[in-house]
């Protein structure tokens, strides 16, 4: 049994002409997808979510744009309602340079400084 529509991703992609998925899902309720920072995430009601750097304080109300995917097939543009809960830094990232049998070694770490915001609600 399938849960209501099904949908194929390309939709989301349209205004990236070099991003070409298809794959075909099947939901039972309405799929909510915020783009920011040039990566996309499904979005819940109450879900933490860590996205690249805002500009914003701790404790601000940021009003996000995003689609809205319905059961039968429709794609909808959605305002998404946000609040920070400050800046964290992702896992460390080693950067590790070598070319053979020229003594060159170099080693570098870098960690990404990230927004973590909860989702309060999402219109429609």
């Amino acid at each position: 049994m399938r849960w209501g529509g099904g949908i194929e991703l390309e939709l989301l992609y349209q205004k990236d002409p070099c991003v070409r998925i298809r794959k075909t899902f099947w939901f039972k309720h309405m799929y909510t997808v915020l783009k920011t920072g040039g990566k996309q995430y499904h979005v819940n009601l109450g879900r933490f979510l860590d996205v690249e750097r805002l500009v914003c304080n701790e404790g601000d109300v940021l009003h996000l744009d995003g689609w809205s995917i319905q059961p039968e097939g429709e794609v909808l543009p959605a305002k998404i309602v946000a609040v920070s809960l400050g800046e964290i830094k992702s896992k460390k990232v080693i950067i590790f340079k070598k070319k053979r049998r020229h003594n060159y070694r170099r080693k570098r770490g870098h960690r990404q400084i990230l927004t973590r915001v909860r989702i309060e609600s999402v219109e429609v």
